[in-house]
């Protein structure tokens, strides 16, 4: 996508990035030089930012409200919209989907394409959470009721609070396996640091099922700790991609 639209000069901003890369990337979409930012779901949580338009995959209701808080913060502009797109296979990988035939995230994209070119109200969200968290299974019901409860409450001013989310992702399937590794281009300043601590400026978060390919991690012993090497391309525009390096490949 980066690619796709590299003549609007775009950002991209998640996880994947080293801690330095990650700040300047901040600092950019914060501070409003970003007219076009392609981001995943950190752009929900702790980011004061004011844009025009969004075109977002579905994501269970709570998720969305935070990511529709990204568009017109402030309440004063008139001509934005939110664009809500199906998801795809991989995204029921990340958060929670019901046991029954019917999962979360079509249940989400159902109830929200109901109010598809309208504006929606506070009272609008609520019914689709009603919707969405109905009780359909007694092997759901406590926690469907528990999380009914939780976003019912916070979603009282919602409209007027685009904060209201920043602590809580409800829905957000909390044992997502991830792993924490160095990009491999970094190896050789990683092993001259003199404080193991500094590693951390090297470290990206990837999934799991990035790492299960034959060789892609390798682990090596550094000052009293183990250090996993990811053998996958970094890019400073694009982070760490899925991508296999061939022998010693510099930053892209």
């Amino acid at each position: 996508m980066y690619e796709r639209f590299i003549d609007l000069n775009p950002i991209c901003f998640h996880s994947r990035f080293t801690y330095d890369d990650r700040k300047n990337k901040e600092k950019l979409v914060v501070g409003g030089e970003a007219n076009f930012v392609i981001a995943t779901q950190v752009v929900e949580v702790s980011l004061d930012i004011d844009f025009d338009i969004m075109f977002t995959e579905c994501a269970p209701p709570d998720s969305l409200i935070q990511r529709f808080g990204r568009v017109n913060r402030k309440r004063l502009k008139e001509g934005t919209e939110c664009h809500i797109y199906y998801h795809n296979k991989s995204s029921k990988k990340i958060y929670e989907v019901s046991s029954n035939g019917n999962g979360l995230l079509d249940k989400t994209f159902n109830e929200f394409e109901k109010y598809n070119g309208k504006q929606m109200s506070e009272a609008d969200l609520k019914v689709v959470l009603d919707s969405v968290y109905e009780l359909s299974d007694l092997k759901e019901y406590e926690e469907n009721l528990d999380k009914h409860r939780l976003l019912t409450k916070t979603l009282n001013g919602v409209l007027d609070n685009p904060n209201i989310y920043e602590n809580d992702n409800a829905t957000r399937k909390e044992s997502y396996p991830t792993f924490t590794v160095v990009p491999k281009c970094f190896e050789r300043e990683v092993m001259e640091l003199r404080r193991g601590r500094d590693i951390k400026r090297y470290e990206v978060t990837i999934p799991y099922y990035m790492t299960v390919s034959k060789g892609i991690v390798e682990m090596v012993e550094f000052k009293g700790r183990i250090i996993y090497f990811a053998n996958l391309v970094y890019n400073n525009e694009i982070g760490l991609i899925n991508e296999k390096c061939d022998n010693e490949l510099l930053i892209v």
